[in-house]
């Protein structure tokens, strides 16, 4: 598990033990623990994880890096990466064995939303701002630290996130926990 400060009841949608599909327990590990865009998890490929030291390479507007991969469920990504598939082949594919679409992973972060009981949906955008306060919080006026995490080419889309943490812009789950 992650060693962010995060809201409670993200932290209990991160570590519910609702069975979950490999595939879609790694895409929300993506997007709430590291913070990756819609477009950055469907162009992940097999070669660009490395277990071995729990490192993605993110590949952004032409550039890549690696980054330490924070995971939840660390037998997900065992299954991922051990498929039977081609080393350049795409990490999140449908049951037909195609690249997943942007609306893809928008629609399985909706559906893991909708199975917690969320009053708002889960999106990616909504996980990178939790993320990104989280990590300004924790960095303090370290905004370089910040924006390399989230995979940000400019320091100032970093200052949003440096603003007093509020999480109640953040969806509850409906039975009201924060």
């Amino acid at each position: 598990m992650s060693t962010l400060a995060l809201p409670r009841h993200l932290q209990a949608l991160l570590s519910s033990e609702r069975p979950r599909s490999p595939r879609n327990a790694a895409i929300l590990d993506l997007a709430a623990l590291n913070g990756f865009r819609a477009s950055e998890i469907v162009a992940v490929n097999r070669e660009d994880i490395d277990l071995a030291q729990r490192k993605i390479q993110r590949r952004l507007r032409g550039r890549s890096y690696w980054q330490p991969l924070n995971m939840t469920r660390w037998e997900s990504w065992q299954t991922l990466c051990a498929a039977e598939s081609g080393n350049n082949a795409p990490l999140f594919v449908s049951a037909r064995s195609v690249r997943l679409t942007r609306i893809d992973v928008w629609r399985v972060l909706r559906q893991i939303g909708h199975e917690a009981k969320l009053r708002s949906p889960l999106t990616t955008r909504g996980l990178r701002q939790v993320i990104g306060k989280t990590l300004a919080a924790k960095h303090e006026q370290r905004a370089e630290t910040t924006a390399a995490a989230l995979g940000l080419a400019y320091l100032n889309g970093v200052q949003r996130y440096y603003a007093t943490p509020d999480w109640s812009d953040y969806p509850k789950n409906e039975e009201g926990s924060s």
